[in-house]
This record gives structure tokens, C-alpha cells and sequence, in this order.
């Protein structure tokens, strides 16, 4: 399918019957978020009980201590803990992160129920990779496997459970990447790329020196101290008249 550019239509498939083909790459958590909230202020009686009246059918009606000046009742503030529901769909740039009402409680049951039972597993969530397909995540999802380090830690028994992509490859994938990517594998990467870096280094250096041999250094000329003045003879007009062209020097 043609994508035009648009991320959000990056993950959309279709079944062969040409329906949409629902993807498993979903990242779907619950949680919890304090709130400043606030509330009607009870009306009490002396012993700081709530006061009621009794309404029509005979049901109690809580009363409220009611301002004067607006004729609605105070108002209190209080610290209020929601539960909040964050969906991020890969290929879509739109994030649900909202208040969790009743209907998401029931379409999302499993996930609630790891939230409520505080088993949600932490690490590397298996949908933010791309070498397991959306099926599998579902399989995983139902599997009780939520994060990569699970995948790497399958049984065999799970690694044969799993039907659109072969298990056993994709616990082994999941092992090589947890141990390349755990602190100890992040460590010696670290450590090859210095020996690298400072076996390129030492080879600059080398290369720096040969070339510095081949350069041979330009040598000026010695000057041999200060030229004293060339001395000539003295001569009259007419004597030099006489003489052969050229400069006479006085012979020791």
C-alpha cells in the first residue's frame, strides 16, 4: 500500500479478502495521575457528623455549607488520584492519554489486569520492534509476554505455542539483542571501540612520522661571513686612457 509520506498509514494491512488487517503494535498502558480536585464542604452537625434531609420518596440528602454571598456551597481542594490510560499505535502520530473509563477497562481487561495486580513486567516493550510481527505480539500478549527480556526467556513449551513466525529463532534473536544491549555487552562495545579508536590513532601517528623522513630539510647556502670590499688602484685620467678596460685590483 502506497504510504504517500504519511506515517500513519505506515502500519496498515489488509487481509486478503481486502478487510483492514488489525495490527498488534500497540503500546497500551495504564496508570495512575495525582490531580488538585475539588469538593462541596459538608455541612456538620456538633459531634462533626454529616447533616441530612430527608427528601420526597424518603431518601437522606446530604446537606452543604453554603456561602452567603453566592448561595453555592464552599469549596475544598484535595489531592485526587485517576487512573489514566496511554495508547501509542506505531505508524500513528496520534496519543491516546486520557482519564480510563469503564469501556476501556473492558476492551483493554488484560492489560488492567496487570496494572491492578502490579505485574506489568519492566524492559523493552515487545511492539517498538520491528522483527516480530503483529501477530506474534498478539500470541506473546496472551502468552503473558510483554517485554523482550520475556521473549528471551521462553520455554520451549511457549516457543512452540507460537504459529505465525518460529519461536525458538525468536527467543534466540531476542537473547543475542539482550545481551549486546545489557550493561555488559554495552561495556565491552565500549571497550572494542577504544581499541579501535587508539589502533587508528597509532596509525595516523605512524604514517605521520614516515612521511615526516621523506621530507628533507632545505639547507640555505652559508654566506661565509662578511665580503670585505674589493680595493682598487688609484689611477689618473691619463693613465686609465692608457690601460685595458676592466677594473684593476691591487695585488698583494
Amino acid at each position: 500500500m502506497e504510504t504517500f509520506g504519511n506515517p500513519i498509514l505506515e502500519d496498515i494491512q489488509f487481509n486478503d479478502d481486502g478487510t483492514l488487517k488489525k495490527s498488534g503494535k500497540q503500546n497500551i498502558k495504564f496508570y495512575t495521575r495525582k490531580f488538585l480536585d475539588f469538593r462541596a464542604r459538608p455541612l456538620l452537625d456538633e459531634d462533626g457528623n454529616q447533616m441530612y434531609e430527608i427528601g420526597p420518596k424518603g431518601k437522606k440528602i446530604p446537606l452543604f455549607d453554603i456561602d452567603p454571598r453566592t448561595g453555592i456551597p464552599y469549596k475544598d481542594a484535595f489531592e485526587n488520584t485517576r487512573e489514566m490510560l496511554r495508547i501509542e499505535t506505531k505508524g500513528d502520530t496520534n496519543i491516546k492519554d486520557d482519564y480510563a473509563n469503564e469501556l476501556d477497562r473492558r476492551i483493554h481487561f488484560r492489560h488492567y489486569k496487570f496494572f491492578k495486580e502490579g505485574k506489568v513486567p519492566t524492559g523493552h516493550p515487545i511492539e517498538d520492534f520491528d522483527f516480530i510481527n503483529p501477530g506474534v505480539i498478539v500470541e506473546l500478549h496472551m502468552l503473558g509476554v510483554h517485554v523482550l527480556e520475556e521473549v528471551a526467556c521462553m520455554s520451549d513449551l511457549e516457543c512452540e505455542q507460537i504459529s505465525d513466525q518460529p519461536g525458538y529463532e525468536l527467543r534466540d534473536i531476542a537473547k543475542q539483542w539482550v545481551t549486546i544491549n545489557s550493561p555488559q555487552g554495552l561495556n565491552q562495545k565500549q571497550l572494542k571501540l577504544e581499541k579501535e579508536n587508539a589502533e587508528l590513532k597509532r596509525q595516523l601517528e605512524a604514517a605521520s612520522g614516515k612521511r615526516a623522513e621523506r621530507i628533507l630539510p632545505i639547507e640555505e647556502p652559508s654566506m661565509g661571513g662578511v665580503e670585505e670590499p674589493i680595493r682598487v688602484m688609484e689611477m689618473t685620467h691619463e693613465e686609465a686612457a692608457k690601460s685595458k678596460p676592466g677594473r684593476k685590483r691591487l695585488v698583494e
